[in-house]
């Protein structure tokens, strides 16, 4: 990964091998390794939470400029709407947004006028989107012969007993599913089949301010081949005290007067400002089955792209790419064109990592986006 790999450790992980100053080390033995090292998970996000503004119901036109834009676009389900912001909903079209400050939750989603008319987006707060440069994990999958684990990696988790995902390979049905832990515990290697397994029974539950790493074998390969620190594969519970806030604030989320779509991508997006990749990667699966918006796919794809799961990222990504270009969303057309380069960085792919990036450049100048250019030409350089 050259350079690219440096950049993601100093601006985004501060995770097994950052925070912690050290990772769980396994033993040589290949089935049962137990580690040898203790770890702490990352720190968490502290202060009240906050979540993007989202236009959270579309129905007929809506157009969106941003500042330094040098003309309205279309706009869709999904996207987030920033302070400063205009929108323009034509009569008989309807935009509502939900603002992200806690403190405006009670208000519920803020419905435009349907009048023709520039109006400015109705939050002054919000959380903004995060750079891209914070968004690429520190080291992708392995090559395509080794049981890539999905998740959970690189994710703190809200359940103690969370269920265990992997690429199976296309000539391997058994596999033996082992984790490396420090808190002392006991759990021995199970038989799995295909790509997914539930919590073992006998396997006592995650313990707090423990690090964890699931290892899945098949056919003599491991999943964690080449990785032998364990570089952005840990995961751990998050506080007993921000687990608790995140299931207070889902629940008032759940009971806003929205769409159940629009629901979950904003408890998506509470799970993504709190580290919780990997609930939020199955939630977002779970809505592109529903709703194939260009943010939702966009979404998912970045969340992956934050666990390292290239193959995973990409598809979304792909996908978000191909739904924005036939929407006329720009904006998220180069937005899915900048994490398809950063797949590609990730995969070793410089000639490909060129060519999106360049691309995004070009659509990122046609709007008239300095942020989104800074960023790309920042990438650019490196």
């Amino acid at each position: 990964m050259g350079k690219w790999a440096s950049l993601g450790l100093l601006l985004l992980l501060s995770g097994l091998v950052v925070a912690c100053g050290a990772t769980p080390t396994p033993a040589p033995e290949p089935v049962a390794p137990e580690p040898t090292a203790s770890a702490t998970a990352p720190a968490e996000p502290a202060g009240p939470a906050v979540l993007p503004n989202l236009l959270v119901e579309t129905e007929g036109d809506v157009w969106l400029r941003r500042v330094g834009w040098s003309e309205f676009l279309p706009a869709g389900f999904g996207i987030t709407v920033q302070p400063g912001d205009l929108l323009r909903i034509p009569e008989g079209s309807v935009a509502s947004v939900f603002c992200g400050d806690e403190t405006l939750w009670e208000e519920g989603p803020k419905t435009l006028p349907d009048d023709d008319l520039e109006h400015t987006a109705p939050c002054q707060t919000g959380r903004p989107p995060r750079p891209w440069s914070d968004v690429a994990a520190l080291r992708g999958e392995q090559d395509e012969g080794v049981p890539n684990v999905l998740r959970p990696r690189n994710t703190a988790l809200l359940s103690d007993r969370p269920q265990l995902h992997w690429h199976p390979l296309p000539s391997v049905a058994s596999y033996t599913v082992t984790l490396i832990s420090d808190d002392g515990q006991d759990r021995p290697p199970v038989p799995a089949n295909g790509g997914e397994l539930e919590w073992p029974a006998d396997w006592p539950p995650l313990e707090l301010r423990a690090t964890y790493v699931l290892v899945v074998e098949g056919d003599g390969v491991r999943s964690d081949q080449g990785n032998e620190e364990h570089a952005g594969l840990g995961f751990w519970l998050l506080s007993a005290a921000n687990a608790e806030e995140v299931k207070a604030l889902e629940s008032r989320l759940r009971a806003q007067p929205l769409s159940p779509t629009a629901v979950d991508l904003l408890v998506a997006e509470l799970y993504l400002g709190h580290g919780l990749r990997a609930e939020a990667t199955q939630l977002l699966e779970d809505l592109t089955k529903s709703d194939g918006a260009a943010s939702v796919w966009l979404a998912l794809g970045q969340a992956y792209l934050e666990s390292g799961v290239t193959s995973e990222a990409g598809a979304a990504l792909e996908r978000a790419e191909a739904a924005a270009k036939a929407t006329g969303q720009q904006e998220l057309e180069a937005a899915a064109r900048v994490g398809l380069g950063l797949v590609a960085r990730l995969q070793d792919d410089g000639a490909t990592a060129e060519t999106h990036l360049q691309a995004a450049r070009a659509l990122y100048e046609q709007i008239g986006d300095q942020n989104g250019l800074e960023q790309v030409d920042r990438l650019l350089s490196d």
